[in-house]
Order: C-alpha cells, then structure tokens, then sequence
C-alpha cells in the first residue's frame, strides 16, 4: 500500500524535508512587490490601487519596469528555494532518492510563503507567479507552457486575473497527466499522489487567493489591464 510508503519517506527524510519547507517558506516570504514598492517607490503597493502585493498592482502605481522587477523577483525566489530543496538539502542530507519529493514540498511552503509573508504581517500577493517559478525548476516545459497560456489568455481577455485562474486549473491537469502517463521512468502510485497533491494544494491556493476577482468577473466589473503607468509616477 502506498501508505507504506509514506512511513518510509517519512523514516528517511523527515528531517530534510523540514529544512527545506521552512527555507522555502522564508524565501518565499520575500514579496518584491512590497520590497520594491517601499524602497524605490517609498510606500507600500498594499495601500494603493487594489490592496494587492502583486506585479499586476505594481504595474498600475508604478509602471512596466517595476512591475516586471517584481516577476522576476517572485518567479526567482521560488525557483531558488525549490532548486535548493532538490540539489543541496536533500543530497546533503543523505536523502537524494527523495529529492523530488522535496521539491515538490518546497514548492507548496514558497508559494504558501508568498501567499502569507511573515515578514509583512502575513499579507502577501496571489501568487501565481511565484507557482510557476516553482514549478519551473521541476517540469519546465509544462511550467513554461502553462506560462505561455497565462500570458496568452491576458492578452485576449485584458484581465490578469482570468489568465491566472486558468493557468492555475491547467497546471494541475497537466502535471497529473505527466505523472501518470509521460513520466519516465514510471513514478509509484505514492510519488503520483504526493507530486499531484502538491500542485493541487498550490493551484487552489492560488484560485482562492482570487475569490474577490472571480466574483467581479461574474458581475462584470473586474478591472482591466493597461500597461500605461498612473500620470504622476
């Protein structure tokens, strides 16, 4: 039974797994839109325009530069702590048959730190940004076309919200296609559920974290994106 197999990754990486989560929560509390905002801006992007600790709001108060600053920042720090999940604690730890395993727990805490800052009062931003650079690190290609279809659907609809609500529903669809069917060498019915529940987790994280944009999409008053910054910034 795949329960066995929790007990024995349990048994043999209980002990990384936690650094790794708690790096990975750290790193991802490191929300750029706040830190740029304050520092080159001078005030807190979560006072301003829609509250959110974003690039999207950084892009409406501050312009395309910090806005894309800001991404860079996100997409970077939860690559960061997952590729260090994955390459240094686990091999380091004496556990590298585990260290996808820990990649994808890493991924979870980044994001999850992204969402809820603990250097900002547990405020933080959406984080659908943060979730592909994530997963970037472990399934670049579907990562990077997940991306692509966020970016795409942006440009139709003009609404960031819809793009990220879509690209967070795919991600989960196709990762669990990949560990199903597409990985090779084939993974265990344990590594299917664990790797597919850390997608799901962070997915609906990421959905959640845009309840207030769905029900405006319903209503038809979800904001717009434009890529001209506010007069007097």
């Amino acid at each position: 039974m795949w329960w066995d197999s929790v007990l024995v990754f349990l048994q043999n990486a209980w002990l990384p797994t936690l650094i790794a989560v708690l790096a990975a929560y750290v790193i991802g509390s490191l929300d750029f839109a706040i830190i740029l905002s304050k520092g080159v801006g001078k005030s807190d992007v979560r006072e301003k325009g829609s509250g959110n600790a974003g690039a999207t709001n950084v892009l409406r108060e501050h312009g395309v530069k910090m806005a894309l600053a800001t991404t860079v920042g996100d997409v970077g720090k939860a690559a960061i702590a997952v590729a260090l999940a994955q390459y240094v604690i686990f091999p380091l730890c004496g556990a590298p048959a585990y260290a996808l395993h820990g990649a994808y727990a890493a991924a979870v805490f980044a994001v999850t730190g992204h969402l809820f800052p603990v250097f900002f009062g547990f405020r933080g931003g959406k984080g659908v940004t943060t979730m592909f650079g994530a997963f970037v690190v472990i399934q670049p290609i579907i990562a990077l076309s997940c991306f692509a279809a966020f970016v795409t659907i942006i440009a139709i609809s003009k609404m960031v919200s819809v793009g990220a609500i879509s690209a967070a529903t795919l991600i989960s669809v196709v990762m669990f296609i990949a560990h199903k069917y597409w990985a090779n060498p084939p993974l265990s019915d344990f590594q299917i559920v664990a790797f597919t529940t850390a997608v799901v987790i962070v997915s609906t994280l990421v959905i959640v974290k845009h309840k207030s944009n769905i029900k405006r999409i319903l209503k038809g008053e979800e904001r717009r994106i434009s890529f001209k910054k506010k007069e007097g910034k």
